[in-house]
Formats: C-alpha cells, structure tokens, sequence
C-alpha cells in the first residue's frame, strides 16, 4: 500500500473523529470545554494551532479568554495528552514493539 493512501486515510479519519477538517484553524475546537466561540476567541487572538497554544504562558491563554486559572494549564495539558495518544495510536497501528524511525511533529494549521 502507497504512503499517500494510508497518510490520506489517516488524515480523512482524524477529520472525521474531530469533526473539523484538518487543515482548520480552529482546531481548539477538539479541546474539551472549548466550544465555537472560545475557539473563535482564540483564533481571532492568534492562537490557530496547538503549538501555538504550547507556546504561550498559560496565564495569557486565560486572559484573552476571560478565564480563571488554571484553565490555560488544563488547555495545555490536553494538547500534552493529545500528542501523546496520537504517538500510541501510531504505535497501536503499525503494530511495533519500539519505535525506532525519527518523528517530526509540526502543528501548523494555517
């Protein structure tokens, strides 16, 4: 099977489970207690990608959101967890035991 199909695959089924296209920018939306206008919010405030949402201090999230803390270390610590079950997902599908191959994780959803 070409790599292509299988990456098309993968990305038609994350769409799919997310129920956002993977190219969007309000991928916030996959976080839980972010609904369209939290999502809205962020993107208006520059916030269109996990990484982005990684990189910001978590006081400035809540800020621009209007939430107390810890909401923007509870965001953070999702996007944490979201990255590491798309790693074991990974893992679960090729069926190996250790990963050996070199990944390269880019989060740019513009």
């Amino acid at each position: 099977m070409h790599f292509e199909t299988i990456a098309s695959a993968v990305l038609l089924s994350k769409s799919f489970r997310a129920r956002l296209w993977h190219d969007s920018k309000f991928v916030s939306k996959q976080l839980s207690k972010i609904g369209p206008v939290l999502s809205r919010t962020l993107v208006e405030k520059g916030y269109d990608s996990f990484e982005k949402i990684m990189d910001e201090n978590p006081r400035n999230i809540e800020f621009c959101l209007h939430r107390n803390p810890p909401f923007g270390s509870y965001l953070q610590e999702e996007v944490r967890n979201r990255c590491l079950c798309l790693l074991a997902s990974f893992n679960k599908l090729f069926c190996v035991d250790k990963i050996v191959a070199k990944l390269r994780f880019e989060f740019d959803q513009s």
